[in-house]
């Protein structure tokens, strides 16, 4: 997507509720051996190797469709999502060419250098990602796919052994000969990415994995089926999604975490590296207490702020869900104990409310506080319309309310904001990108700024863009 690293509209984790009543539904026609489901419909493969779309799925991946309809070729696995690919009884590699919505099921399969025995794609057009394995279980990573260029220019050998891999908007994750589960670092909610290692899932073992929309699928041995809810986080005692992610280079990860009604959980940095852990309750409310006794109270519109030195025990106090946006980042002085706790009444009107003639910004964290980042919770008007490059900063803008469109690369590039109750959309400027946010509907973000700024800093727009200067 440019260099506006990311944009991300992503949903928390869903957690599966089972009745009694049935939530299968056989689909009638051809018996298959695999079927696959993405952007481009769903495809299958029978007994036989014959190939087959699924008519009326093309872009509507939620309707079950109306037919088979068989497909010239012979593959015996197929992966459908931005584009199709498949792999045949000898594991040459294919794609689907022509494929649009007059003619869903393409015009002809191309054949792409290499050998794979399992193979998969993901459906997001700006992360495009094509994985799979060979016959001796060496993983390899399609490079160069995008969505002008599908087939890619090479394979990248990626460390670790696996039979089996899925890329997904909840990241890559794949099983061993052992039917070991593990997951990518770095690939959760950023598919496109090649990711950092491998880290083994503990828990269960299966033969096939599938990523999804923030969840992963699974089956056993027995062909019981398995869904996984949470992600890792450096604290492993929360689970949420992945907002920032340590290889976009923003100097902090970010994530969204909800906490159940009456569940108590332990808030801590991990043992290592040794990380300050800050907390802006978006909703609900709960009561902590620190490892030297204060207690802090959770609420909408509070930031807490420990450094890594410092645990806090919190319980959900409210009857609806704890909702945290949670951010992690390097403690440079590890043995100096710092905490601070801040609402949003207290900083209306105060010197940490800054005017910047479209809306506020509102800064609970700034230099004075100790902490490496800044954290702000901004306003914004509707009918605004901002150029805004920030050369000396990396930032993170969180939305959770409102709408609102971001364009980049001189407007070839363009994001909308995709909000509900319990999602949001981030952008995450890494390279310093020159970009234009436009404001349908008053908007609320949360903002991390890298290095942290002073606090007084405001933007002009009197010139072509506006930003902040170096941190004092």
């Amino acid at each position: 997507m440019g260099n506006l690293n990311k944009v991300k509209t992503l949903v928390l984790l869903c957690i599966l509720e089972l009745s009694c009543s049935p939530r299968w539904k056989r689909i009638e026609g051809s018996p298959m051996k695999f079927v696959s489901v993405g952007a481009n419909g769903v495809w299958g493969v029978d007994q036989d190797n014959g190939v087959y779309y699924r008519s009326g799925t093309f872009h509507n991946e939620g309707s079950s469709g109306t037919g088979w309809e068989s497909v010239d070729g012979s593959l015996k696995q197929i992966a459908a999502g931005q584009d199709v690919w498949g792999v045949d009884s000898s594991d040459r590699i294919f794609i689907r060419t022509g494929i649009t919505s007059s003619n869903p099921t393409g015009t002809s399969w191309q054949q792409i250098a290499g050998g794979l025995k399992q193979i998969d794609v993901s459906s997001n057009a700006e992360a495009y990602s094509v994985w799979g394995v060979n016959s001796g279980d060496y993983i390899y990573r399609r490079t160069w796919v995008t969505k002008c260029t599908p087939t890619g220019a090479g394979w990248q050998m990626i460390s670790g052994r696996l039979k089996f891999v899925s890329v997904g908007p909840a990241g890559v994750w794949g099983v061993n000969v052992h039917n070991n589960v593990f997951y990518r670092v770095g690939t959760y909610g950023n598919e496109g990415s090649a990711g950092t290692t491998w880290v083994h899932i503990q828990g269960k073992q299966l033969k096939q994995v599938s990523s999804g929309e923030n969840v992963v699928w699974g089956v056993d041995n027995n062909n019981d089926v398995f869904i996984r809810e949470e992600v890792p986080l450096p604290n492993q005692n929360l689970r949420g999604k992945q907002l920032v992610a340590t290889e976009d280079g923003m100097n902090y990860t970010a994530y969204d975490v909800f906490l159940q009604p009456g569940e108590t959980v332990c808030l801590t940095s991990p043992p290592s590296p040794l990380l300050n852990h800050v907390y802006y309750c978006v909703s609900g409310s709960g009561t902590g207490t620190a490892s030297k006794g204060r207690v802090y109270e959770f609420s909408p519109d509070v930031v807490v702020a420990f450094s890594s030195g410092i645990t806090c025990t919190v319980k959900v106090t409210s009857g609806e869900k704890l909702r945290l946006f949670c951010i992690f980042c390097d403690d440079v002085e590890p043995s100096v104990d710092r905490a601070v706790a801040r609402s949003l009444s207290e900083i209306v009107g105060t010197d940490r409310d800054i005017d910047w003639g479209r809306g506020h910004s509102r800064r609970f964290l700034k230099k004075s506080d100790g902490f490496p980042i800044s954290v702000h919770n901004t306003f914004g008007q509707a009918g605004a319309r901002n150029a805004l490059c920030y050369k000396h900063h990396v930032e993170s803008a969180y939305y959770v309310k409102g709408r609102a469109t971001y364009t980049w690369e001189e407007g070839a590039k363009e994001a909308e904001t995709r909000i509900d109750a319990t999602n949001g959309t981030v952008y995450s400027m890494n390279a310093h990108d020159p970009h234009h946010m436009i404001v349908h509907e008053d908007i609320e973000a949360l903002c991390v700024f890298h290095p942290v700024l002073v606090g007084n800093e405001n933007h002009d727009f009197s010139g072509e863009y506006s930003g902040f200067k170096p941190s004092e």
